[in-house]
């Protein structure tokens, strides 16, 4: 009984190492949404009818195959523009509200410590 309860265990951890380096080496096919700040934020995306409702310290993805609208625009929750970005969100698309305020967009492979897309 020992023994197959040691197998299975060991069986369980390789199975879920595998699964784990699967996602490290295959981003999620979804952009992703991140709100680091302590006050809700609105996303909406121009040309399209999507608009996602951050509430603070939250984050939400953005499933899909497509690029979803023509530009980006953040506001609080007051109508208050915080950030507009050219260019839709994509699959590769990481966009942050940051602790302070600011709001960065880019796509995953980016190596700079907060790289943002011209808006």
């Amino acid at each position: 009984m020992r023994v197959r309860r040691a197998l299975a265990s060991a069986v369980t951890v390789v199975a879920l190492a595998a699964t784990a380096a699967g996602c490290i080496d295959h981003p999620p096919d979804a952009a992703e949404l991140t709100n680091e700040s302590d006050r809700p934020v609105v996303v909406t995306f121009e040309g399209s009818d999507e608009v996602v409702e951050l509430p603070a310290r939250e984050g939400r993805s953005l499933p899909g195959d497509d690029c979803v609208g023509t530009g980006i625009v953040v506001t609080a929750q007051d109508g208050t523009q915080l950030a507009a970005f050219d260019g839709g969100a994509c699959t590769t698309t990481i966009l942050t509200v940051h602790d302070d305020g600011e709001v960065t967009v880019h796509d995953r492979g980016q190596d700079s410590d907060r790289p943002t897309r011209d808006g």
